[in-house]
Parts: structure tokens; sequence; C-alpha cells
């Protein structure tokens, strides 16, 4: 799994990629330097979940005080199909 894989996932802070089944995120934390995030699910059809908890994932745990990341607003792509 590459940071480069699935659409790009973008903050001020970092970047990253999300697919059907996982999402990772790179960021620059100030307490703890480079920090990666990273979701993944067994199984097909868990994109909608992947979108859904991923970005509430990457933005909760970065404001926590032990990463010293946060605040962190991912920006996420809209999904295929979508206008």
């Amino acid at each position: 799994m590459a940071l480069a894989e699935g659409d790009r996932v973008s903050s001020d802070a970092g970047f990253g990629g999300i697919g059907p089944n996982h999402g990772i995120f790179r960021a620059r934390c100030l307490q703890t330097g480079t920090t990666v995030f990273l979701v993944q699910v067994n199984g097909s059809g868990m994109s909608a979940v992947v979108r859904t908890l991923f970005p509430r994932y990457v933005e909760a745990e970065a404001e926590a005080a032990r990463l010293g990341c946060g605040p962190l607003k991912l920006k996420l792509p809209q999904p295929a199909g979508s206008r």
C-alpha cells in the first residue's frame, strides 16, 4: 500500500490516498515528527465505510495531545460517479 495509491487525500499538514478498502495519510507532526495513519477493511463493498471513518479517525487522532499534529481537516475527492 503506497501513499499515492487510490484517490488523493490532502491537508495543509500532509497527504495520502484513499481506495475502496483502505485509507493512508502521512502528516508532519510537531511533537512526534512524521506520522502515518492507516485504515484497512477486509472484504469488498466497504468503500462508504472507509470514506466515512478514515477522515474522522485521522482528525481525532491528530488532535490527540500525544501526537501534536492537529487540528487537521482532510480534503477527500468526490466519490466516483458523483457530481
